[in-house]
């Protein structure tokens, strides 16, 4: 089962959750910044300017996957969604990343956004990536800047 979760009632409910993933996921963080980008993240999805999702176990409600996505502008500009970061407490499978993603299609599409888009950095992400349905349309290089 797919959730978006809500700014108003969900967020709260499972701020930890979300929290958790996105700190997973965005490891480099470093430890004098997490306040600040925990309360980036928290201002970002209540004033709804980013969308928190989750698969759910069908029989027990519990979390298995978190995504986090924002509707971006920045290239040529043609808004699309992309997603910030995915977090799997549990497996998922196939099926419940694809559902992820049409979910995402539609919510997408019904704000004028023409694709999708995720970086991954890692090979488990990319194997995910693709069997929800992403297809690789580029490869990404950059560096780190300072300590």
């Amino acid at each position: 089962m797919i959730q978006q979760f809500e700014p108003d009632t969900d967020i709260a409910r499972h701020w930890n959750s979300i929290l958790f993933a996105a700190l997973e996921v965005y490891q480099h963080i470093p430890q004098d910044r997490i306040a600040e980008f925990s309360y980036n993240l928290l201002a970002n999805l209540l004033a709804g300017k980013f969308q928190a999702w989750a698969v759910l176990d069908d029989r027990t409600r519990t979390i298995k996957l978190v995504a986090i996505t924002s509707i971006k502008n920045d290239i040529g500009d043609l808004p699309y969604l992309f997603i910030d970061c995915a977090y799997g407490y549990a497996p998922s499978n196939e099926d419940d990343k694809r559902e992820l993603i049409d979910r995402m299609k539609v919510f997408a599409q019904n704000r004028g956004c023409v694709s999708v888009f995720a970086l991954v950095t890692n090979p488990l992400a990319e194997n995910a990536a693709r069997k929800s349905g992403l297809v690789e349309t580029s490869k990404i290089f950059s560096c780190p800047i300072g300590g």
